[in-house]
């Protein structure tokens, strides 16, 4: 996976290019999951990424892993939800946005396509790529645009 944070007249953009693996790793119930201040987004969260058939089958595996956090987007194929996670140290409350893709968002990616979408509570958006590997993302990611910083070529922690 690729993470960068573009900053552009619109404004700053976390953007994730997702090779077929990242999302065979989604597909199979693996989430991955990265702290958006290792971006330089402050006040940061952990964003973290999941997979299922469906944004309710989604939304049931997340409840089930402990993260039963409220739907502030769905379009049927992405699905976000953000909240408090007392999952933090010493039970201290940590701020969670999680992303969903569906069969239908994994497809769309897989085929070239793009996701862009707000995040809540003052996040930047979030620009959702997928490509065949790595370096084919960094040159769609850098294609006409200047990010600011790419962090992480290979990244986030799979749980």
């Amino acid at each position: 996976m690729i993470k960068a944070l573009e900053v552009g007249p619109a404004g700053r953009t976390i953007v994730l290019g997702l090779t077929w693996r990242n999302l065979d790793l989604l597909a199979t119930g693996r989430p991955i999951a990265f702290d958006t201040r290792e971006l330089g987004v402050h006040p940061g969260c952990t964003l973290l990424l999941a997979g299922g058939a469906t944004t309710d089958t989604i939304t049931a595996d997340l409840a089930d892993a402990g993260l039963d956090l409220p739907v502030v987007h769905t379009d049927g194929s992405l699905l976000v939800l953000a909240g408090l996670h007392p999952g933090g140290p010493r039970g201290i409350r940590r701020r969670v946005t999680a992303i969903g893709l569906t069969q239908a968002a994994d497809l769309q990616l897989r085929l070239g396509g793009e996701f862009l979408r707000p995040l809540p509570d003052g996040l930047p958006a979030v620009r959702l790529l997928g490509g065949s590997t790595a370096d084919r993302l960094a040159e769609r990611i850098t294609a006409g645009r200047t990010p600011q910083v790419v962090v992480d070529r290979t990244g986030g922690r799979t749980d």
